[in-house]
């Protein structure tokens, strides 16, 4: 009789723990943890000399971090034939976080 009711109280708590159980491993983990980065990329107005990159970047705490790509004279055909762009983007693959949901 004691037996019955420790499997009956095992499927109830079994029950009633599956929700919880499903709903935690739909929630996405980090793989890799990796800290908020923030890329700039631009003209003067983004630059590191008179542009507002620097006051963004300047009040992060870390972890945080960040990198001006701002350049001034630069419009987006400037930017992408001397590769700087192609520099923006690889930086941002490099830190990109990976997520892994189940």
């Amino acid at each position: 009789m004691v037996s019955f009711h420790i499997e009956a109280a095992s499927r109830a708590l079994l029950i009633l723990l599956l929700p919880a159980t499903a709903l935690a491993a739909s929630l996405p983990s980090y793989l890799d943890a990796k800290p908020p980065a923030f890329f700039l990329a631009g003209d003067s107005t983004t630059a590191i000399i008179g542009g507002w990159g620097r006051g963004l970047l300047a009040p992060l705490i870390e972890p945080a971090w960040g990198i001006n790509f701002g350049l001034s004279g630069a419009t987006t055909e400037s930017f992408q034939a001397r590769g700087y762009w192609a520099n923006v983007t690889s930086h941002v693959k490099r830190t990109r976080r990976r997520m892994m949901s189940m």
